[in-house]
């Protein structure tokens, strides 16, 4: 899993990638060193939130199916948030990115390794 964050932080289009835990808590992954920086507080809370939003929205799998991945377009950056098993990759890229390429690409990737 630690490689695999590597990789992907080597990409010029990559802010950081961070795989948490079931309760929220990062587990692998890191920032780039001229990503934005936030306070350790703002980074958990952060995290416990994307982290909450995806187990909240499995309370809707029996009617609209299971949750491939979401994307969060903002003015700074696109936040992409993929569960996979019980936890959640997060990557954050930079704007002009195909999202919805890397969330599936995410899948592929970080599928084989919780498989």
């Amino acid at each position: 899993m630690d490689k695999e964050c590597a990789k992907w932080l080597k990409r010029s289009n990559v802010i950081f990638i961070r795989v948490l835990n079931p309760l929220g808590r990062p587990v692998s992954g890191g920032f780039k060193d001229k990503a934005p920086k936030m306070s350790k507080e703002r980074e958990k809370t952060l995290f416990s939130q994307l982290r909450l939003d995806s187990t909240m929205r499995k309370e809707f799998n029996e009617y609209l199916g299971e949750l491939d991945y979401t994307i969060a377009k903002r003015k700074k950056m696109t936040v992409i948030s993929v569960p996979i098993t019980d936890y959640l990759v997060v990557v954050a890229v930079k704007n002009e990115e195909n999202a919805k390429k890397l969330a599936e690409k995410l899948i592929i990737k970080f599928g084989k390794i919780f498989a």
